[in-house]
């Protein structure tokens, strides 16, 4: 997640396998999404990994393991939704009992946040302190790559075609000029 955020990918999720329709759901929006997108999928390997993803799967201890991320929603998780995430007293996230606290003292996401500052913070969540967080970390629509390549050949098409015959007789050097951004 953190290396897809550093490479400005807009489209960021997370899912377990075993959540298949929340799986479903992330690859279906990522799907939809224009520009780079990334999911990290937390799959069981029977031989490399077995069991390594057992904190977020096994029944029992999922609730108080998994924070999903919901856009515009309080960060609750909990068998209860009894726990929560606060920035508490300063930039220092803390998990919370949300009846101590109150809910308007917990963090919101957003994952429409053009600044990736949120979405950094919940990559770096994880065990033994915190909750793992599954779902859309960020979604945020910039220019791709194809719109911006367009528009700098449409821009130069509406310059009109280069007189390459004078460019060619003008002498044996000829200068570049700055160009217009």
């Amino acid at each position: 997640i953190g290396v897809a955020l550093g490479a400005e990918a807009t489209f960021i999720a997370r899912t377990v396998d075993v959540f298949q329709s929340h799986m479903g759901e992330m690859i279906r929006r990522s799907a939809e999404h224009a520009g780079g997108a990334v999911i990290e999928i937390a799959q069981n390997c029977l031989i490399f990994n077995e069991g390594a993803w057992a904190h977020l799967t096994d029944k029992e201890r999922r609730a108080d393991n998994v924070l999903f991320l919901e856009h515009g929603k309080p960060m609750r998780f909990g068998k209860d939704l009894e726990k929560g995430i606060c920035l508490c007293g300063g930039l220092t996230p803390k998990v919370v009992n949300v009846a101590d606290v109150g809910e308007d003292q917990l963090l919101v996401h957003d994952e429409n946040a053009e600044h990736p500052t949120l979405a950094f913070f919940l990559s770096s969540m994880g065990p033994p302190d915190f909750p793992t967080p599954v779902g859309v970390f960020r979604a945020i629509q910039k220019p791709t790559y194809h719109e911006l390549l367009m528009g700098q050949i449409q821009a130069a098409q509406a310059k009109g075609l280069p007189d390459l015959d004078a460019l060619y007789r003008q002498g044996e050097t000829w200068e570049v000029g700055e160009t217009e951004a």
